[in-house]
């Protein structure tokens, strides 16, 4: 299991398809036509999920684990890299000024927006981040 993987329950729809519900994230709620498209669009709920909590400071909780029924869906790769980075930051109290200090690069210099290095809609600041995961 992924850290960043969570359990989804797909429901039968009485009009068609498939309703997308997640235990460990109220706010994932979404549909799909067929369960490969509702899983498809659970992914992208996870995705708009994390950046909500990674915007508003919330938590961002430890998945449950995997009931009858149930399928494991992730957010893409730049949401989790961006959400495990969070956590971290979180959890040893460094400021994002801080991170961008010890990456070596303008916090203010990478995208458009008010919180530019943990922006959880940018994946601009991202470029120098692999960079630097590559050189290390």
């Amino acid at each position: 299991m992924n850290r960043f993987e969570y359990p989804v329950l797909l429901t039968p729809d009485q009009g068609g398809g498939f309703v997308v519900t997640s235990r460990d994230l109220p706010e994932v709620i979404t549909q799909g036509e067929t369960i490969e498209n509702a899983l498809f669009e659970a992914a992208d709920a996870l995705d708009e999920a994390f950046a909500a909590r990674i915007d508003d400071g919330l938590a961002i909780p430890p998945p449950s684990p995997l009931q009858a029924g149930e399928y494991w869906v992730g957010p893409p790769v730049e949401t989790a890299i961006k959400a495990g980075l969070y956590l971290a930051l979180r959890e040893s109290r460094i400021s994002k000024s801080e991170l961008a200090r010890r990456l070596g690069v303008n916090e203010k210099r990478y995208g458009g927006c008010s919180i530019r290095i943990m922006c959880p809609n940018c994946r601009v600041w991202l470029r120098p981040f692999r960079h630097w995961v590559s050189a290390w």
